[in-house]
């Protein structure tokens, strides 16, 4: 299976930079067919190179009706993808497969 990321559209005026680290925000859409563990997000999908150091989430979705968790897929500074999973606010079950393209959550990243 082909890794799915989401899209995740950079929020303007939200840039910034904090101890030498970069800061940003974007508008985050889930993929068109999200497999079980969630989406992948990329640094570079905040406008970092290589590197997000954290990640924070406005839990709820724009609809109110879904939340996300974000997953480090390593410990220590993660050079690498992070994870999206999501969740129906009313039952706590993970969402899977399709239908959820519309929904905007905020993320916000620190790194470089």
């Amino acid at each position: 299976m082909a890794t799915l990321y989401g899209t995740g559209k950079q929020v303007s005026g939200a840039q910034d930079d904090i101890g030498g680290r970069f800061y940003n925000t974007v508008d985050w859409s889930p993929s068109s067919n999200i497999a079980a563990g969630g989406d992948y997000i990329s640094p570079n999908q905040f406008g970092f190179n290589s590197v997000i150091q954290s990640i924070q989430a406005n839990e709820l979705d724009t609809t109110g009706l879904y939340f996300v968790r974000v997953q480090p897929l390593a410990g220590g500074i993660n050079t690498g993808a992070w994870k999206i999973r999501y969740f129906l606010l009313s039952s706590g079950a993970e969402q899977t497969g399709t239908g959820l393209t519309a929904l905007i959550f905020k993320l916000s990243a620190v790194g470089y």
